[in-house]
């Protein structure tokens, strides 16, 4: 049913909606925070118990201290952390895992190294998009191959590589596949297929943090005619069938670019970017036209220097307007 809302060119605002933020930091920053000081952690207690003492002390060194940087580092950018310094990162990751696993003084401490990838790839499936994460689990595993290829533990280690490739990259599949599912299901409404309350939220936080967007907008809220008598006539059976068909003809009628939303009940809210206010009440009634349920609806113009519900109460009220005059007839 989501399906609806990311045809509209939303899924950003759907991935924010779902993305808990902590200290003010996004999901990839602060699990990415978390991951790097606990892996400088076990890094340093390997330097302090070193097994076996010549597993590249050096270079564990340098990723202790590299680790703890980008911990500052996220800490202090928080949200305003790009993604990709991000992804530099999760390069700069694969790198050391391959070096710390071609340097290792066993087969067995080769081994250990590699398991690494299982935590990169609960990362990648979490938060990274499926191109991208595919991409970069791909490449971890190529480097490991050739690690063990160099190292001439291919033939020992050639199972257990096998065994790893196939775990992380179906992780990042399932994780991608499961954390999608999830964050669509958040901002959807389930009986229509449209955006929620929580997904108009999402959006209006995420777009009005937009700087320079000059042009014109508008909204519409709507509301069905006589829904209670439906409910009360037919049950609430035929009330969800009603809805159901409105929310499939509301969302194939629009223009591509204007997003709708299922706010509550029988209501809805349709956001308009770059509209006037005349080519709203076009597309009102157009609508009208190709929609057999009955319905009322308000316009107003959603001026720039102006929150949404601000705007919302304006074109409420001339939707009520509106449905007074219908039931007047």
């Amino acid at each position: 049913m989501g399906l609806l809302a990311a045809r509209r060119g939303v899924a950003p605002e759907i991935y924010e909606a779902a993305d808990r933020r902590v200290l003010d930091m996004p999901g990839p920053v602060w699990t990415m925070a978390i991951w790097f000081a606990a892996s400088s952690a076990v890094v340093g207690v390997s330097l302090v118990f070193p097994s076996p003492p010549n597993d590249a002390p050096a270079l564990r060194l340098l990723a202790l201290i590299y680790g703890f940087a980008v911990v500052i580092a996220l800490l202090w950018m928080r949200g305003r952390t790009p993604m990709l310094f991000i992804y530099i990162q999760l390069v700069i990751y694969i790198l050391f895992l391959i070096r710390m696993t071609t340097m290792a003084g066993t087969a067995q401490g080769a081994l250990t190294s590699a398991m690494n990838l299982i935590v990169l790839a609960v990362y990648l499936g979490w938060w990274i998009p499926r191109g991208p994460a595919i991409i970069f689990i791909l490449l971890a595993n190529l480097g490991l191959l050739f690690s063990f290829w160099h190292t001439d533990r291919l033939s020992e280690l050639v199972i257990s590589w096998i065994s790893i490739a196939g775990l992380s990259i179906g992780l990042v599949l399932a994780f991608g596949a499961l954390v999608w599912n999830m964050k669509v299901q958040l901002v959807t409404d389930p009986l229509t297929g449209l955006l929620n309350r929580q997904g108009l939220g999402a959006l209006i936080d995420r777009r009005s943090s937009v700087t320079g967007e000059q042009a014109p907008r508008a909204l519409i809220a709507l509301d069905l005619d006589h829904f209670k008598s439906i409910n009360d006539r037919d049950g609430h059976l035929a009330g969800d069938r009603t809805l159901a068909e409105f929310g499939a003809a509301l969302n194939a009628a629009l223009r591509p670019q204007d997003i709708a939303f299922r706010v509550g009940g029988d209501e809805f809210v349709v956001i308009l970017p770059r509209t006037t206010l005349a080519d709203a009440d076009a597309v009102a009634q157009r609508l009208r036209a190709a929609i057999d349920i009955e319905w009322s609806y308000g316009i107003t113009e959603w001026l720039l220097e102006e929150d949404f519900s601000t705007a919302s109460s304006r074109a409420d009220q001339a939707m009520y307007a509106d449905k007074a005059r219908r039931e007047a007839r």
